[in-house]
């Protein structure tokens, strides 16, 4: 498979994407309180 290839860069970038809706995750929660 390609993503197996790609482990190391797709790992950081599904780390920063996962950060990413964690951070909008919490804003959204913060702004319906």
């Amino acid at each position: 498979m390609i993503i197996l290839k790609n482990s190391a860069k797709s790992g950081i970038f599904w780390v920063r994407l996962g950060i990413d809706f964690k951070e909008k995750e919490r804003k959204e929660v913060n702004e319906k309180r």
